[in-house]
């Protein structure tokens, strides 16, 4: 078991593991980079907050992952914000090689929805199950996600 009282000596650690991660899953959402930095940081001040106790690192970054989601969705709920161009995603966390491919482009074009269970599916390596459990969702749900969101791919790149 981990401790939040007991890590704050390795918060630094768990920052730069999960850094990168958590700015994605919020960019996903929020589509602008300076607020997805502004809500990644306000989710490693959550975390230096919390009294939770984890069982793994795993457990650590799902809560990271479930708790950006839902700070991101509080933003957007209490703020107008502009899409940013597919242009603006890529240059912000997407490698050279990886910009041009007409796969990226078309997941972040898809709806939130498939777009943040498709990233955490194949990107990330969780199974329906555990996104079920990070978006607080059924796993039928996230199937059902993940197929309509592939079915929307395997239309867009045709």
């Amino acid at each position: 078991m981990i401790s939040c009282h007991n890590m704050k000596e390795d918060i630094i650690s768990i920052y730069n593991k999960y850094y990168s991660t958590i700015f994605k899953v919020s960019f996903l959402l929020l589509k602008n980079k300076d607020d997805a930095a502004d809500i990644t940081q306000t989710t490693f001040i959550k975390l230096l907050e919390s009294n939770t106790t984890f069982e793994n690192d795993t457990h650590i970054k799902a809560w990271l992952i479930k708790t950006c989601t839902n700070l991101s969705k509080n933003f957007l709920v209490h703020w107008s914000r502009k899409n940013c161009s597919i242009d603006t995603v890529s240059e912000t966390f997407l490698s050279s090689q990886v910009k041009s491919s007409d796969l990226v482009n078309s997941v972040f074009s898809l709806p939130t929805k498939y777009k943040i269970a498709i990233y955490l599916y194949y990107y990330e390596g969780y199974n329906s199950m555990e996104i079920a459990k990070i978006l607080n969702r059924k796993p039928s749900t996230i199937r059902s996600q993940l197929k309509k969101g592939r079915d929307l791919l395997k239309r867009k790149l045709q």
